[in-house]
């Protein structure tokens, strides 16, 4: 069977909640793809990868706005 084939039978489905929970750690609670990959079960710190970037551009394209960030003295 071809690998590409094999690849896309084992390939895992993560839910939304999941993949927010993942961006949300890496982008904004500063924790590393390897540290959320092994906490949340999530076998391929790729796909992580993937996620974050893919949220990156939302934000840079303006699809994503952010809530300005108010630091009290």
């Amino acid at each position: 069977m071809n690998d590409h084939i094999k690849h896309l039978l084992i390939q895992r489905q993560y839910t939304e909640d999941i993949k927010d929970e993942a961006i949300v750690r890496v982008l904004f609670n500063g924790e590393s793809v390897v540290e959320v990959a092994e906490s949340l079960e999530i076998h391929s710190v790729q796909a992580i990868n993937h996620w974050v970037n893919a949220y990156r551009k939302k934000i840079e394209e303006g699809l994503i706005t952010l809530a300005p960030i108010v630091i009290s003295p």
